[in-house]
């Protein structure tokens, strides 16, 4: 049993949320439930707001990436109900980024990560940022996925 999962279940826990073995806190969380309110999946993203070139420099130290950071965020967080521990899958993890997508192309570290990553161009509308919309249904797609596997 992977170490989230026993703490959640060990730990006097008085109320629905999310649950860390470490003192983390991912920019956001995304919670799949079902029609009954019970979690079925979880998604955990991670955001910057540096320039690319910045973002590349600064995380130069082993594991201090933001895809290392996302890979202890699926390690050690969860989200505990009174019933069940949800721990968040691989390909339920994202990264937000400052569009365009094309100011990041050399930044390689981000993006060989194994998360979805978002480009939000400030001042365009969700509905007009085509490829916001669909990098955002690649990672609902991904959280409905893993949600069906979960139901029992």
């Amino acid at each position: 049993m992977p170490l989230i999962e026993w703490a959640s279940i060990h730990a006097a826990i008085d109320r629905d949320g999310l649950f860390s073995v470490a003192d983390l806190t991912p920019d956001y969380a995304l919670r799949l439930m079902t029609t009954s309110s019970e979690p079925r999946a979880l998604a955990i993203g991670d955001a910057t707001l540096s320039d690319p070139r910045f973002a590349e420099s600064e995380h130069r130290d082993e594991g201090a990436s933001k895809p290392d950071k996302l890979v202890r965020y699926r390690e050690q967080i969860a989200w505990r109900s009174a019933h069940r521990t949800i721990r968040c899958a691989a390909p339920a993890t994202f990264i937000v980024l400052p569009g365009p997508r094309e100011r990041w192309n050399a930044a390689t570290t981000l993006l060989r990560a194994d998360s979805v990553l978002l480009f939000p161009i400030p001042g365009i509308g969700i509905a007009e940022d085509v490829d916001l919309c669909e990098r955002m249904s690649a990672l609902l797609e991904a959280l409905e996925a893993i949600g069906a596997r979960e139901v029992p």
